[in-house]
């Protein structure tokens, strides 16, 4: 029963643990710029000790091991026994790193690997030898002392027996010697449990005060310090001291007080009440929401036939138009709760930047911005990947290492900056350097080289291009972070999968700038319904730029480019037909589409515009071979299905003549 218990709580400790070593790291990359930062180290504290109770909570012994020892080191800088440095900085982020390792291994096998003795030594040696001196030390010296605790749990707990296993697990994580009344074996037998006694020996008393002042269900309970050996757990339980003889403590005091430990406390009982707050949030499955999602989105459809089916029949009217306002408020809210901060994505990147940093011997500063610009759930998983990449090559490629950016008459510390905001109905994200900028004459004699350019005489705009051709680098030392050409390509790639754009400026000796513009959500879109032939096909609106109706003898040809005067400039087209391989049809009138794919702009030339109008995106999983040119499908009011178009899939097989390309 106890083991089934625990395991159902597994998604919820892997979350959360998640949560508390990413606000970890914030506070150590915080404390390694001031070392006085008492926040930050109380903060870190607090994300430790949390760790530490929930995996002794969930019986993973050997990470509640690691960060009670951590937990002991900075509890000594707390009560300035001992003073951060480099050494111990390190050290923290090794824990870090090896409870990350070890929710990996949660995830993927449901349960935790081992942290062996040679492991530990590793960590153990990354801290500075005074810093682990002094963790041997504490060890070898701490005094234990006995308690005894009596814990009443509150009346609307059901299942008592149960979260006194659930107390035992924690109090195990902070104690060497445990004994209970009644024993833990015969509690899975019992069907209900007034009070509950333990024997407990701790060198830490306060440790079990904040995990019982913290804990869920519990009314309160009295711990006594045992002044000679401790009586066996299983004596009658004595009455509780009178309220004279009670120093009352409430779960309303600060952190400062929980945290601390005084040497001269009164030895008598002391009955915590716990804070009960109520919670603004609650956690949903992720799999809801999109169940959830999957629901409006056929609800919309069936929205649009109705309109369609009582477009003739006036008494309606009121009616339809309700059904449309509350599908619309009610579509808003599901796309709303999908929608997550770009943070959740943003925070692992201070770790990252510095890390990379050092293992190049490079000073840079990260600044981010906009962190709070919210994105589909669905693109924040798959915008990560891309912004990783982005991020190390700004490190490596684009910040000058610190004795040339002073010969420059820059800085010695090189700046990045991460950039997001709203537009309409796309996010933006933007991630700078003001190291080199690109050497455009380098690109044009690497993209010379490689096939890639005829002409000595480019545009910057195109030989800017050339770095997210696949293969291409102008690094000419193969490391562990870059030199290998993979990567800018696959982020392009990446982010136009997601219907987005990807755009680099540069300028020399001022920095690089890749601009990134992303729909809101891939759920739903606005869409532009255009006819080629016997089908009909949708446009996205985020790719249109404007439309017009011309005629066939506005179509010259320069070369193998067709082409037309639009608004004064020249502007490529194609022809939907040819691209979708359907019939064209003449006609005295043609449909014009203007499109911008990438940095150009495109005219797709259709047979006739439909109707503009909201469209539910279904994903297509009948594989890439057969279907890489749509973005998905949807279903019309009339039940039609319908293909979406990936306008910048559907251009990239188009070769434009150069200085055509609007």
């Amino acid at each position: 029963m106890d083991s089934l218990d625990i395991k159902s709580y597994l998604p919820l400790f892997i979350e959360e643990t998640k949560e508390n070593i990413q606000q970890m790291s914030q506070d150590l990359l915080q404390l390694e710029q001031d070392y006085e930062d008492t926040e930050a180290i109380d903060n870190i504290f607090r994300y430790i000790h949390t760790i530490k109770g929930m995996s002794a909570t969930m019986g993973y012994a050997d990470i509640s091991n690691l960060t009670h020892q951590a937990e002991n080191l900075l509890d000594e800088v707390r009560h300035h026994q001992a003073k951060i440095t480099p050494g111990m900085i390190d050290g923290f982020f090794e824990v870090v790193d090896e409870i990350e390792r070890q929710l990996a291994v949660l995830e993927s096998s449901g349960e935790p690997g081992t942290i062996g003795e040679e492991r530990v030594r590793q960590i153990l040696a990354s801290f500075s030898e005074e810093e682990e001196e002094t963790l041997q030390d504490q060890q070898e010296t701490s005094l234990e002392e006995h308690y005894r605790l009596e814990i009443e749990f509150s009346n609307d707990c059901l299942l008592k027996p149960a979260r006194a296993m659930i107390v035992c697990n924690q109090l195990a994580g902070v104690c060497s010697k445990l004994e209970t009344q009644p024993p833990q074996g015969s509690l899975p037998t019992l069907d209900s449990l007034d009070k509950f006694l333990c024997i407990i020996c701790t060198d830490n008393p306060q440790q079990v005060q904040d995990i019982l002042a913290g804990g869920v269900e519990i009314q309160g309970f009295t711990m006594d310090k045992i002044q000679d050996d401790p009586s066996p757990a299983k004596e009658e339980p004595a009455t509780s001291p009178p309220p004279s003889q009670t120093d009352v403590v409430t779960a309303t005091g600060s952190e400062e007080d929980h945290g601390h430990e005084t040497d001269n406390k009164p030895e008598v009982s002391k009955r915590v009440e716990p804070h009960l707050k109520n919670l603004a949030t609650i956690r949903v499955d992720t799999e809801k929401l999109d169940q959830l999602l999957n629901l409006v989105s056929e609800l919309v459809i069936n929205k649009t036939s109705i309109q369609q089916a009582a477009a003739g029949v006036p008494d309606m009217a009121d009616g339809v138009e309700h059904l449309h306002r509350l599908t619309g408020d009610l579509q808003n809210i599901v796309m709303n709760m999908r929608m997550i901060p770009l943070e959740t994505v943003f925070q692992r990147f201070p770790r990252m930047v510095r890390d990379t940093a050092h293992a190049l011997h490079k000073k840079v500063q990260l600044e981010i911005q906009g962190a709070e610009t919210e994105l589909d759930r669905t693109i924040i998983d798959d915008i990560a990947d891309p912004l990783v990449h982005l991020m190390r090559n700004a490190v490596d490629h684009g910040i000058e290492s610190g004795p040339e950016r002073l010969s420059r008459g820059k800085p010695e510390a090189g700046k990045i900056v991460l950039r997001a905001y709203q537009t309409g109905n796309q996010v933006v994200i933007e991630v700078s350097d003001d190291g080199y900028g690109l050497d455009l004459d380098r690109i044009r004699a690497k993209a010379h080289n490689a096939g890639l350019l005829n002409s000595d005489e480019s545009e910057d705009s195109l030989l800017t291009n050339f770095i997210f051709s696949p293969g291409f680098t102008t690094s000419e030392n193969v490391t562990d972070i870059s030199g290998r050409g993979v990567g800018l390509d696959v982020v392009k790639n990446s982010i136009e999968s997601l219907g987005g754009t990807i755009e680099v400026v540069s300028a020399p000796n001022v920095g690089t700038t890749f601009r990134i513009s992303l729909p809101l959500t891939l759920a739903f879109i606005q869409g532009l319904l255009v006819a080629c032939g016997s089908e009909t096909f949708v446009i996205p609106l985020s790719y249109v730029q404007e439309t017009d109706i011309i005629e066939p003898a506005d179509i010259q040809t320069v070369g193998h480019q067709q082409i037309v005067m639009f608004r004064g400039k020249v502007l490529p087209v194609v022809f939907l037909a040819q691209l979708m391989g359907c019939a064209q049809q003449t006609a005295q009138e043609m449909s014009l589409v203007v499109v911008r794919s990438g940095d150009r702009e495109v005219g797709i030339i259709s047979d006739d515009l439909l109707t503009q109008q909201e469209i539910v995106i279904k994903n297509i999983s009948w594989g890439q071979r057969f279907f890489k040119n749509y973005l998905g499908s949807t279903i019309l009011g009339d039940g039609s299905v319908v293909l979406i178009l990936d306008v910048n899939v559907l251009l990239s097989g188009v070769k434009f003549r150069e200085g055509y390309d609007g």
